[in-house]
């Protein structure tokens, strides 16, 4: 988690965390850019620590940005989706889903055959984006092709489903990449 979203979640200054980082109070790490990230372990340590449980909001729903032209296939996506207890933001071109990187996804669904961009270019600026580099993200496309599957995890996407896919595939993908790692 970046500093950021700690002093979101805490509802502290961001400076607040960095003197937390930088006094040893809480334990994180710097990326080779040297941005501060700090594991969710380490921020559940130092909240049970500190005793900051009662700064935690009471509900904290995992943000989904779905990014898909075809509205169809969207509104299956969050048809799938709605009984969860997920944020979802849409998004039907990939200018918006910049935009859209202010919504900080924990996990980002991700169609790479866009009408106005290059769904490898929106693959590569969500793993450099401060805000985005932690999101995880599922690669959907009718491509079946081994060279452009490998350079799609090369880039950054932790799956790849290739349409036609079930909506129980995609849930357990969801699932699985927010809640076991």
């Amino acid at each position: 988690m970046t500093t950021h979203e700690v002093a979101r979640l805490l509802n502290v200054y961001t400076n607040t965390v960095i003197h937390w980082m930088n006094t040893g109070k809480l334990n994180g790490y710097r990326t080779p850019g040297g941005h501060r990230r700090i594991l969710k372990e380490e921020l559940v340590k130092f909240i049970q620590t500190n005793k900051l449980e009662n700064s935690l909001p009471k509900n904290i729903s995992k943000k989904i940005l779905i990014v898909e032209d075809d509205e169809d296939a969207m509104e299956l996506y969050i048809k799938a989706l709605e009984n969860d207890d997920f944020e979802i933001k849409k998004s039907y071109t990939g200018f918006s889903s910049g935009v859209a990187v202010d919504f900080r996804p924990d996990l980002v669904i991700l169609d790479i055959m866009l009408p106005d961009i290059d769904g490898y270019q929106i693959c590569r600026h969500l793993r450099t984006a401060p805000e985005t580099a932690d999101a995880k993200i599922i690669v959907i496309s009718a491509i079946n092709d081994i060279k452009k599957i490998r350079k799609m995890f090369k880039l950054g996407a932790d799956e790849y489903l290739v349409k036609p896919f079930s909506i129980m595939e995609l849930r357990e993908k969801i699932k699985e990449l927010l809640f076991n790692n």
